[in-house]
């Protein structure tokens, strides 16, 4: 029952981490889920939309800074 529970929280967690994802800016959701989803370097982001290098860097301080603020919560759950 234990393994059951702890399986339906990380279930509901990782949905909510998919809905914030998917909330975040185009252009800054794209940059994320290409950095840490298909794990591909900021070089290779870059080159494949056209962006400097630094706008890459830029968009995912920005994705992480808004998945952050938007699941604060969860962070503290994982502290505590």
């Amino acid at each position: 029952r234990i393994e059951a529970a702890l399986r339906e929280k990380q279930r509901q967690t990782e949905e909510e981490i998919r809905l914030a994802v998917n909330q975040l800016p185009a252009k800054c959701r794209i940059v994320f889920e290409e950095y840490f989803y298909a794990g591909k370097t900021v070089d290779v982001i870059a080159d494949n939309m056209g962006l400097t290098v630094s706008t890459v860097r830029v968009q995912l301080k920005n994705a992480t800074d808004r998945l952050k603020q938007t699941l604060k919560h969860l962070l503290l759950f994982f502290i505590c």
